[in-house]
Order: C-alpha cells, then structure tokens, then sequence
C-alpha cells in the first residue's frame, strides 16, 4: 500500500488528473486547489513529532486550515477521516470537517465513535456536536465510558421560551409607522359600456382544428 494511501485513504500521485470524487455513490469536485491544501495537511501531520505536545501548536497553521476550508469540500474530509490509516490525519480532518456546515460527513465521523483513542473519540464529540448530530450524540452520552466525553455529547436543554422570544424583542428596532395611503383616483373617461364580446364556439373549434392540420402539415388557409 502506498504512502499516500495511507496517509489520505487516497492515492494523490496523479492529482493534476483528476476532476471530482466519489463519496457514497455521489461525485463532489476535487479540483488542484484541494489536492494542494490535502498534500499541506499531510505535511502537518507528518511534522507533527517535533511539535509541542501544548494545545497551541497548530495556530501558526491557522492561515493554511483557512485556506483548507475554501479549497476541499466536506467529502473530501470524509473520504480521508473513513479512509487514512493514520491516526493523526483522521484526528484533524474530524476536526476541520466538523467545521463545515450541513450533515455531510456525519456519518464518517460517526464510523469512530467507539475508537479505542480517548482523544479521538473526544474530538468526534466535538464534531457531532457542532454538526447538531443529536442521535449520534445521545448514543455517546448514553454508551462512552469517558466521562467528558458524556459531557461533550450532551444536549443542552433549550432557553425557555419566554427568554428566548425577550431575547428576539431586545434586538428588534421600533420603526415609525408609515403615513395612510394616498386615496384612490378614478378617471371620469374610463368607459364602463361592455368590452368585445367572447368569440363564439364555432370559431374557437375552428380555430382550434386549423391548428390541428397545421401540425400535421395538412392546414389549409381559413376562409
């Protein structure tokens, strides 16, 4: 198996060919702009032994993850979180696919919920939980045996309604109500006398069988 295959559940050797990509039966774009930020993720991942083992030792990557958010789309992390056979890489796609919004690639982060790694289950939480997967997360909060991890998938109980509606009255300007409606004008030369009348039933037939021929080629001219 290759390194790349390995790496992104992908082989990328031939990137510069490829226009798209399957995901559960559906084609999404793969253009050279996500083939290059996936090639950057990797390098990350592969710096990632001589990394600070501290929180905040992918900050000075923030500018790349941003670019990564424009330039791969939601199956493209899919594709690598079910795929990657390495942990690192399957940790932070989880993390910048929970970042898109919309329910694809819920499922694949889903696929780890029961991963022997306490870090990676947590940052699945995480995802679910920004993602709003509410029955993946009740089977976390009801099954994990970590207890921040039941804590993370936790669904938190909505404001009260009277709270929520004071809330979404607070941030509604008043505007001034607008001046009566100017009164309507009637023309004194409008004419009320009756319009042509309908044609009659002979023509409409007419009309309508001459209309009949001419889609057969057959019409001849109305008399």
């Amino acid at each position: 198996m290759s390194h790349d295959y390995q790496l992104y559940g992908l082989e990328l050797c031939g990137f510069t060919h490829l226009a798209g990509i399957y995901y559960r039966g559906r084609s999404f774009p793969f253009d050279l702009a996500a083939a290059r930020q996936l090639r950057t993720l990797g390098h990350i991942v592969e710096r990632r032994e001589d990394e600070s083992i501290e929180v905040g030792w992918l900050l000075k990557y923030r500018n790349d993850f941003r670019e990564m958010m424009q330039d791969m789309s939601p199956a493209v992390l899919a594709v690598v979180v079910e795929r990657s056979r390495v942990p690192a890489m399957r940790r932070l796609a989880i993390w910048l696919l929970g970042r898109h919004t919309g329910t694809l690639g819920t499922k694949a982060i889903a696929r780890h919920m029961g991963d022997s790694d306490v870090i990676l289950r947590r940052e699945v939480a995480r995802a679910l939980r920004r993602k709003q997967a509410w029955s993946e997360m009740r089977a976390l909060q009801a099954d994990d045996p970590d207890s921040r991890i039941r804590k993370l998938a936790t669904q938190a109980t909505p404001d009260a309604h009277q709270r929520r509606l004071r809330v979404f009255l607070d941030d509604i300007s008043s505007r001034p109500v607008h001046s009566p409606r100017a009164p309507s004008t009637w023309n004194v030369d409008l004419s009320t006398a009756p319009g042509r009348p309908p044609k009659s039933e002979w023509l409409i037939r007419r009309l309508l069988e001459h209309i009949r021929l001419l889609v057969h080629g057959k019409a001849k001219h109305l008399s």
